[in-house]
């Protein structure tokens, strides 16, 4: 007896000093609430973890540019090595419903329970990052200095990534994980966005005693989109109105209409010519009507493209080759924190992590695609060392 009970507490203390794994990590931290501005506890979690595993961890002072309730978190492994620096990026933030996430694991996924998101956009990206720490230091992987970045406010307007204070990021080069779909997917073209505000204003009037006094801004704005070209404009090229609000009553003649829209490209010139036929189209509307339209237009991100012999594209070819993961090199309709580090001057690629329906309560995230994630940025920074032999 006293054997066998010698032998479970030894057992007991192997698995106490059991590390987590990337899957753990994740099912973890997807129960940390962290929706756009309000991170601050995922925040205290990085600070806590990636403390423990010997990385200097701070927060910038983005906050208060979009009164979130913290900045991006930036940790360093400072290097056992010489060579060039590189960095790893996701966002921390989630989109709604994000609260009391109870993720559900079977043999191929971790999906949400189905009344939330699951948030593996972008804690998939997230755990990778943190495991790639754990494991640079249970296998001493020898590599130059590496810039862990989580970003907040992502899925808000990238507004983590575009006020991060770069004066922290000795990089030069390095790679996001945001991608929805396989790990082996490479983004190496992403569009530019501009957003479309317009207020119509009209003349309000009694809708049943004198509605010719008046002007209906609903029409004037109804005008306006059915001469706009949306959806799909061409392979580069896309447009939506996605919200229109306005109206007091039904027996008043509308007065006041406001319509929010969005056109994105890869080509800046065909983005042009698109807001340029859109505010056409506003104008048009309430000249029709004999209203008035007032617009603003908001160039979001610039769009980026790296080719075949960027650093990045040749690193992660041949990370992928050497993990036999077919690559997937492709273009993409949406933006990410990709497009602003390449716009600050950052050579960013964007890569697949695994995800499915995000943004939905249909979420999941594949178990193996997770693993291969890990894999895939521990050798990403194996190759980048030798890059630097």
């Amino acid at each position: 007896m006293l054997i066998f009970i010698l032998y479970t507490y030894k057992n007991k203390r192997r698995k106490c000093k059991k590390m987590k794994n990337v899957v753990d990590i994740f099912i973890e931290i997807v129960k940390i609430p962290s929706i756009s501005l309000k991170e601050k506890k995922m925040a205290d979690y990085l600070f806590d973890e990636l403390r423990k595993l010997g990385l200097e961890v701070f927060e910038d002072g983005s906050k208060k540019t979009f009164k979130g309730n913290c900045g991006n978190i930036i940790a360093i492994f400072k290097g056992n090595k010489e060579g060039e620096p590189i960095f790893f990026s996701s966002h921390i933030d989630t989109v709604e419903p994000g609260i009391n996430i109870k993720p559900v694991k079977d043999k191929k996924y971790v999906k949400s329970f189905g009344d939330t998101i699951l948030g593996a956009d972008d804690k998939a990206g997230v755990a990778a990052m943190i495991d790639v720490a754990r494991r640079i230091k249970e296998e001493n992987i020898k590599s130059p200095r590496i810039e862990f970045i989580f970003t907040v406010a992502e899925e808000i307007g990238l507004l983590g990534g575009k006020h991060l204070d770069t004066s922290f990021i000795k990089s030069k080069y390095g790679y996001v994980l945001d991608s929805e779909g396989p790990v082996g997917k490479i983004i190496i073209n992403a569009p530019s966005q501009d957003s479309i505000k317009a207020n119509f204003t009209g003349i309000s009037a009694h809708a049943g005693v004198c509605p010719e006094k008046g002007i209906n801004a609903i029409q004037a704005a109804s005008i306006a989109i059915s001469k706009m070209k949306l959806g799909r404009i061409d392979e580069e090229t896309t447009a939506n109105i996605g919200l229109i609000s306005g109206g007091q009553a039904i027996n008043i003649v509308p007065e006041k209409v406001n319509i929010q829209g969005e056109a994105r490209s890869l080509s800046k010139s065909k983005l042009d010519e698109q807001v340029n036929n859109m505010i056409k189209c506003i104008k048009e509307g309430a000249e029709i009507s004999g209203g008035k339209a007032e617009y603003k237009i908001e160039r979001l991100y610039n769009c980026y493209s790296l080719d075949k012999g960027s650093k990045t594209v040749k690193i992660a070819l041949e990370a992928l080759k050497r993990k036999s993961i077919t690559p997937h090199i492709e273009s993409t309709g949406g933006g990410s924190d990709t497009n602003i580090y390449n716009e600050k001057g950052l050579e960013a690629l964007n890569l697949g992590m695994g995800a499915i329906d995000v943004h939905t309560k249909r979420e999941r995230l594949s178990i193996e695609e997770l693993k291969k994630l890990s894999d895939l940025c521990v050798e990403i920074v194996k190759v980048n060392a030798e890059y630097n032999d």
